[in-house]
């Protein structure tokens, strides 16, 4: 249960990513995933995307020691404290 709460704890930092950015994000993949749902190469890139996305997560666990140390633009260390 700590593992969950220091994930969220992270995630939702708000020294992350700035509110306006995160509503971009959003609303970019919102948009993207309305407009190509439908075609049939579709399911191939979000399937890249998702394992992509894991994998740049895991690494950057590993480099940060559990979001423990400071690495590439992290700064909010007690948010990775628990």
């Amino acid at each position: 249960m700590k593992t969950v709460q220091r994930e969220l704890r992270v995630a939702f930092s708000p020294r992350v990513q700035p509110q306006w950015f995160r509503l971009i994000k959003w609303s970019v993949l919102i948009a993207t995933t309305v407009r190509y749902r439908q075609r049939r190469w579709f399911r191939y890139a979000l399937g890249t995307a998702l394992t992509g996305g894991l994998a740049l997560h895991l690494f950057y666990r590993w480099k940060t020691q559990g979001w423990q140390h400071a690495w590439g633009g992290w700064s909010d260390l007690p948010a990775g404290r628990l």
